[in-house]
């Protein structure tokens, strides 16, 4: 069970995470290749198709029905094996993964050590 304090912070971390890119700089650090300006490949099994809605970064596997949405479904999809039905702990640990990895892409976007937005 989830508490109402654990979805706030998970709401604030998707937030954050889902309103930069961080598809492009994590797919081209993991082995996949870049096709087009937002489509990557990796194998027969991921042709990653990365969209702009709304000031939301979203992705599309156009070769596994399901496999789609924000960073955090990404990576928890990839944590659990690539099932696309997931727990929520595997979502929780998702999005701490995808947190850390949004500090280090802010760290380096970062002129001066200004902060991203918390």
């Amino acid at each position: 069970m989830i508490g109402k304090e654990q979805l706030r912070s998970l709401s604030r971390i998707a937030g954050k995470v889902n309103s930069v890119n961080l598809f492009s700089p994590y797919l081209t650090g993991h082995g996949y290749t870049q096709q087009e300006r937002m489509l990557f490949a990796k194998g027969d099994s991921e042709l990653i198709q990365v969209r702009q809605e709304q000031n939301h970064f979203t992705y599309v596997n156009h070769l596994r029905p399901g496999d789609k949405g924000g960073f955090i479904n990404f990576l928890a999809i990839r944590m659990n094996n690539g099932v696309t039905g997931f727990s929520i702990d595997h979502y929780v640990k998702a999005a701490k993964v995808a947190l850390k990895i949004y500090e280090r892409v802010a760290k380096r976007l970062s002129p001066g050590g200004v902060k991203m937005k918390r």
